[in-house]
């Protein structure tokens, strides 16, 4: 992790939240939750995957280091929504 909004009111990526990116790819976004219901058609990622794991504990503007098929390469967390629906 690069930057970091730690001890703010900010909510911290868990399992169950939406998050938003951006990269040098462009923007995007989704919903990490436990492996056993990913659906990439929803964009409900496992939080097995590199890159949930790279953002889980992080908050909006932190920029986080992720390791890709390619390498690794840095992404802004640019939002972070907290879901309490299943």
């Amino acid at each position: 992790m690069i930057g970091s909004n730690e001890g703010t009111s900010q909510p911290v990526v868990t399992v169950g939240s939406k998050v938003a990116i951006k990269d040098e790819f462009g923007t995007d976004s989704f919903r990490i939750v436990n492996h056993e219901v990913s659906d990439l058609a929803r964009r409900w990622i496992s939080e097995d995957s590199p890159m949930a794991r790279a953002l889980l504990g992080h908050r909006a503007g932190d920029v986080v280091r992720v390791l890709a098929a390619f390498g690794h390469h840095y992404v802004t967390l640019v939002g972070v929504e907290v879901v309490t629906e299943p």
